[in-house]
């Protein structure tokens, strides 16, 4: 897998609210724009619910 065949960042969990964090990921993936249509918090309990 290579980094340009990734279509969307998406971040989850409380560590995606870090600025650096989002900044690193940024910069990593070549200037992406992460996606922030997604509540961090309601995407990890949405994925429990799926797994339970």
């Amino acid at each position: 897998m290579d980094k340009s065949s990734i279509d969307d960042v998406v971040l989850v969990g409380g560590s995606s609210r870090i600025p650096k964090v989002k900044q690193l990921l940024q910069n990593f993936f070549n200037g992406k724009e992460l996606c922030k249509s997604i509540n961090p918090d309601e995407a990890v309990a949405y994925g429990a619910a799926v797994q339970a």
